[in-house]
């Protein structure tokens, strides 16, 4: 738990483990299995720990906007540059900054699967009146590498895996589930139901997949 003044840890079992002072006027927390990323949305700050103890603190030349961690100890966070809107850093599990993604457009969110080796960005920019959504995905391997996924007219809010091997990407009109490569495994438009519930018309994916974004769907409407 992060609140403005302290950092609490709480085991399973409802023990407390760690607790530490902390200064946020806007406090954010996101969470792996092991460990967790603390800062101040829009602040210059951030700390990472485990269960126990805090491992790693920065400040940063432009204020965090977001951030992610994965069970490996990986974590990404997203603040800005002089000359790019949105500039996501990637760092190890030795606190190492390993890659850095400069984009002219504005992350809306970024997400790590569980195992920590794949990092998924969506960003949005503006062209000629329309939307225009990139998703970048980072494969964490010995070699570092990316895809990215353009889609015109849409606009990406959301980001989150479903599996180790999948990202679902909620946007304005629809949501779609890729894996890694780039692969777009289902995409799936949203239409209003006469009862007012959000249903979904699959324009691609097999069954089990348009499950998924069946389910997905109907939790992100309640």
């Amino acid at each position: 738990m992060a609140g403005g003044s302290e950092v609490t840890a709480i085991s399973g079992s409802g023990r407390q483990t760690m607790s530490r002072n902390v200064s946020y006027a806007s406090p954010t927390v996101c969470a792996s299995d092991k460990y967790y990323l603390t800062f101040g949305r829009g602040e210059n700050s951030f700390a990472v720990y485990n269960a126990f103890v805090r491992v790693y603190t920065e400040s940063t030349d432009y204020p965090i906007y977001d951030a992610c961690v994965g069970n490996n100890g990986y974590f990404a966070v997203v603040t800005r540059s002089r000359d790019y809107q949105s500039e996501v850093i990637l760092y190890n599990d030795r606190m190492e900054k390993v890659a850095n993604y400069h984009l002219g457009s504005y992350v809306t969110d970024i997400a790590l699967n569980v195992d920590g080796d794949v990092l998924a960005i969506a960003s949005v920019t503006s062209e000629a009146g329309s939307w225009q959504s990139k998703i970048h995905l980072v494969r964490i391997e010995k070699r570092i590498t990316s895809e990215v996924v353009e889609i015109e007219g849409s606009f990406a809010s959301l980001c989150d895996f479903i599996s180790s091997d999948r990202a679902a990407v909620v946007m304005n009109d629809r949501l779609m589930i890729l894996r890694p490569d780039g692969t777009i495994t289902a995409d799936g438009v949203f239409t209003a139901a006469r009862n007012g519930d959000v249903e979904i018309r699959l324009m691609s994916g097999d069954a089990v997949i348009g499950s998924m974004v069946w389910v997905l769907v109907n939790m992100l409407s309640m």
